[in-house]
C-alpha cells in the first residue's frame, strides 16, 4: 500500500483479507474527514464486494449512477446483479453494461463509513452507498431513516403512540376532542396527523426546496414531504384532499374533467387512466407492448449508438420499437436485447419511461389552488419517483406554519 501523495492512496485489492485490512486502516480517516479518496486496483475479488464494503467509483454522472443503481437492484434480495441484457434493456442503452464495466474498472474511488453515507443521504434524500453498505438504516421504502431533528425545536409538539389511531384510507390520524389533550397536543383545531419524512436538499426543488423564495425573489408556495408510514414524525393538519397525481389535481382545480386525457402528456394520461399499472411495475414484454421506453408523442429520441435507418420515417417511432424491429429488419444494427428473450420479471418502469419530474411545473399552480380552497394538505398518491411510485404530501401553508405543524413521537 503506497502513498501517491498526502491525500490519495494507491491500493491493490486481491482478496477479502486485503479488503478488510484496507477498511480497518482508512476508517478512522473517513470518520474524521467524511470520505477518503483512493486509487484502487481490484483483482481476484468481485467489485460488488468492494462496493458493499463502502467504496464507490468517483465522478459518476447522473446516467451512470442510475445504471449502477439499476444493475444492483436485486443485490440484497438475491445476491445477484442484473444481466447485461436486462441492464441494457431497462436503461434503454445498448452500451449501458459495457460502459458500466469500464467505469467500475477505473482507479478513482471514494470510501465512506455507513455513518458517512447516512449523513450524506439525510441531506440528499437518498444515497446508493447507504443502500449498499447499510440497508438497515433505510425504511422499507429505501428512503433513509430520519427523526427529522433538523426541523425540530424545543417548542415542537409530541404525541404518544397509543394516542394515534389508524383512520380512513389507511392514513394515521389522531382526533383532538374539544379541549382534551392527547400526548401533548392541545390545539383543538388540529385533528389529523400523517406520517412524513423530508430531507435537507436534493435534485427536485419541489420536494426538497429549502428556501422561502425562488431565484427571482418571489415567494415560493408550499412544502413537499414524502408519506412514510414507518416515520416517527407526523404532519398535523385540519383540511386535506387526495389526488392521484399533480396532473389530476391541476385539472380538478381548473374545473376540467381529469378523465379527459387530451389535456395530459400521453405517458401521464396512460398512468392516470389506469392503462398503465398504478405502481408502474412491468415485464419487458409489457413495456414493449405499451411502447413505453422513452416514448414521446411523434418524436424520435436518439439514444446511444441507435439511430433509424436511412430513409425511414422517424415520426411516431418509439425507442422500444427499435428493440423489437432488429429481429426482423437487418437495417437496424443495434445490439439491444429483445423483449421476449429476457426474464419476464416485473421492474419499475417509471424512470425508463422518462416520467420522473415530468409534472413539477404544476407545483405552484396546485399549491396556490389548494390555499384558495382552504386546504392545509394535498396528498398526491401516485407520483413517479426515480426508483418507485411514491406518495407526496404538499403542505400549502407558510414554511414557518408548516414546520410548526410537525409532531414528533414521544
Amino acid at each position: 500500500m503506497d502513498t501517491l501523495d498526502e491525500d490519495v492512496l494507491s491500493v491493490t485489492i486481491s482478496s477479502p483479507d486485503d479488503l478488510h485490512s484496507l477498511v480497518a486502516r482508512i476508517t478512522p480517516e473517513a470518520v474524521s474527514r467524511g470520505k477518503v479518496a483512493l486509487k484502487l486496483r481490484i483483482v481476484g475479488i468481485d467489485v460488488v464486494s468492494v462496493m458493499l464494503a463502502g467504496f464507490l467509483p468517483h465522478r459518476l454522472g447522473a446516467v451512470a449512477k442510475m445504471d449502477l443503481a439499476l444493475w444492483l437492484t436485486d443485490i440484497h434480495k438475491t445476491g445477484k446483479t442484473l444481466s447485461d441484457q436486462e441492464l441494457n434493456f431497462w436503461s434503454g442503452n445498448s452500451a449501458a453494461a459495457r460502459n458500466l464495466r469500464r467505469r467500475l474498472s477505473g482507479k478513482e474511488w471514494r470510501f465512506r463509513t455507513p455513518e458517512g453515507y447516512r449523513q450524506k443521504a439525510l441531506k440528499k434524500g437518498g444515497d446508493l452507498g447507504l443502500f449498499l453498505c447499510a440497508p438497515r438504516l433505510l425504511y422499507s421504502s429505501n428512503r433513509p431513516k430520519t427523526d427529522m431533528s433538523l426541523f425540530r425545536t424545543v417548542f415542537s409538539r409530541t404525541v404518544r403512540r397509543e394516542d394515534i389511531e389508524v383512520g380512513f384510507s389507511g392514513w394515521a390520524y389522531t382526533v383532538i376532542d374539544g379541549d382534551a389533550q392527547a400526548g401533548g397536543l392541545s390545539t383543538p383545531d388540529i385533528r389529523y396527523l400523517i406520517p412524513v419524512t423530508r430531507y435537507a436538499a436534493g435534485m427536485s426543488k419541489g420536494l426538497y426546496y429549502t428556501e422561502d423564495t425562488e431565484e427571482g425573489g418571489e415567494e415560493y408556495c408550499g412544502t413537499f414531504f414524502y408519506y412514510e408510514p414507518e416515520s416517527t414524525t407526523f404532519l398535523s393538519y385540519s383540511t386535506r384532499e387526495d389526488f392521484f397525481n399533480k396532473s389530476q389535481c391541476a385539472a380538478v382545480f381548473e374545473g376540467k374533467d381529469p378523465a379527459d386525457t387530451s389535456q395530459h402528456i400521453r405517458r401521464i394520461a396512460n398512468h392516470l387512466s389506469g392503462k398503465w399499472p398504478a405502481d408502474m411495475m412491468m415485464t419487458p414484454l409489457e413495456a414493449y407492448q405499451e411502447r413505453l421506453q422513452y416514448l414521446k408523442v411523434n418524436e424520435w429520441r436518439t439514444r446511444g449508438d441507435l439511430a433509424p435507418p436511412a430513409g425511414d420515417q422517424v415520426s411516431g417511432i418509439s425507442f422500444i420499437d427499435a428493440l423489437w424491429k432488429t429481429k426482423v429488419d437487418p437495417h437496424w444494427q443495434d445490439k439491444l436485447p429483445y423483449a421476449d428473450d429476457l426474464p419476464q420479471t416485473k421492474r419499475y418502469a417509471g424512470y425508463a419511461a422518462a416520467m420522473y419530474a415530468l409534472e413539477d411545473n404544476y407545483d405552484q399552480e396546485i399549491c396556490l389552488g389548494g390555499k384558495q380552497r382552504n386546504l392545509d394538505v394535498i396528498v398526491l398518491t401516485h407520483m413517479i419517483g426515480m426508483y418507485q411510485v411514491v406518495t407526496e404530501v404538499l403542505d400549502t401553508r407558510s414554511r414557518e406554519e408548516c414546520f410548526a405543524s410537525l409532531v414528533y413521537l414521544e
